[in-house]
């Protein structure tokens, strides 16, 4: 070995980690008052009158709203404040909720399938439905 080799310390690779996985709160958090108002807020003020346009409980469209921001917050890429503000996010969220549920309600009806009538279709449908539903069965 020379002696040069012995004066030159090799540096450490940096590692550079983005801002936001530094972020212990990374995501839209409905424990927290403030942004769990800002989803409700958005929604009430402009999805709502169009989801019950569409045929559907606004109460249970903005529940579909909470499970899709927490599957988000799960998922591979979740509320970044380095790309978007929590508002415009939350706003992108909530149009896809409600046009995916508006949508799915849309098919359903056009299938002839029932809808919105109880917990299950197949017991509150009449006699006439449950034919269409797939095969007669005559329950009275």
């Amino acid at each position: 070995m020379s002696q040069l080799a012995l004066w030159i310390v090799p540096k450490e690779p940096e590692v550079v980690v983005p801002v936001a996985v530094l972020e212990p709160g990374r995501g839209i958090d409905l424990n927290d008052p403030e942004d769990r108002g800002l989803v409700e807020r958005i929604y009430w003020s402009r999805w709502a009158s169009q989801v019950r346009a569409g045929g559907l409980d606004a109460d249970d469209v903005l529940q579909k709203v909470y499970l899709g921001l927490l599957a988000r917050n799960r998922g591979i890429n979740p509320y970044n404040p380095l790309t978007s503000s929590r508002s415009n996010y939350v706003f992108i969220v909530i149009k896809s909720v409600v046009r995916n549920a508006v949508d799915a309600h849309k098919r359903a009806k056009a299938r002839g399938w029932v809808v919105g009538e109880g917990e299950d279709a197949a017991l509150t449908a009449s006699t006439d439905e449950r034919c269409l539903l797939g095969g007669c069965i005559a329950v009275r």
